[in-house]
């Protein structure tokens, strides 16, 4: 790949216990660190995020061959990307319960927020300082703003800041 990846998964198990969501993560190009941070999340429900990284805005998209080719258009030309498949029992991530995932818009939101959480205390402390951004298209229109307003809710709280920026939807 042209910048760093890492893959894995996040401890949503603050809001939801047992829940872990899977994550993709792919660094900007250059000093990474410094940069912005952008989840993007596909709709559906049911549609893995994994599906927007690798056909609209990840560093390396599906070429006319299956293959991968370079994405002249990466968002990583500017921001570090992380894709998060949500709700659980989209893609890998996975609840207690196994394929049975009783998910509504709240527990998906605060799960999110769990896993984003996780995110910047597990995985990648040293971006917590930067600009969070939070995007996705078709039903995270109604995921995105959900999300946001659990970590507006939370930093309230005085959790742990998290660096809520912004946030946009499309489709």
């Amino acid at each position: 790949p042209p910048t760093p990846h890492f893959s894995g998964y996040l401890n949503a198990s603050a809001a939801e216990p047992g829940t872990m969501l899977h994550y993709w993560f792919a660094a900007a190009e250059g000093e990474w660190t410094s940069k912005p941070l952008v989840l993007w999340l596909n709709g559906g429900p049911g549609a893995s995020s994994i599906l927007g990284m690798l056909q609209e805005q990840g560093p390396l998209i599906i070429d006319g061959e299956g293959g991968l080719m370079e994405n002249p258009w990466a968002w990583t030309k500017l921001a570090n990307l992380v894709v998060l498949e949500s709700p659980a029992g989209v893609g890998y991530s996975y609840c207690a319960a196994g394929g049975a995932c009783l998910n509504t818009d709240k527990s998906t939101a605060k799960a999110a927020a769990a896993a984003i959480a996780d995110l910047y205390a597990s995985k990648f402390p040293e971006l917590r300082a930067n600009a969070f951004f939070i995007t996705g298209e078709s039903y995270a229109g109604v995921y995105s703003p959900t999300l946001a307003q659990e970590i507006v809710d939370a930093n309230a709280r005085g959790a742990p800041r998290i660096k809520l920026t912004g946030m946009a939807v499309g489709d």
